[in-house]
């Protein structure tokens, strides 16, 4: 298992990947979640998937690629 704290907007955001799977909590939330409990910040997005920029679903689709990418790496440190 591979553990990450950064700060994002002030607020210490721990990660934690175990296999093919990750998951995130603040200090507020005390509780892990997967990618589908996050607000997702659409600037960000948009520097990931331009493509997404005038989508509706941009959340959605986001979060699906996001797994995609997770799923197709072979290892932890990937």
């Amino acid at each position: 298992m591979i553990g990450i704290i950064f700060i994002y907007c002030g607020e210490p955001i721990e990660v934690r990947i175990a296999s093919s799977k990750v998951y995130f909590r603040t200090a507020q939330s005390g509780q892990f979640t997967t990618i589908d409990g996050l607000k997702l910040d659409k600037s960000g997005v948009i520097k990931e998937f331009p493509d997404l920029k005038d989508r509706d679903d941009w959340q959605k689709e986001a979060r699906e690629r996001f797994k995609d990418k997770i799923e197709k790496m072979e290892t932890e440190k990937e």
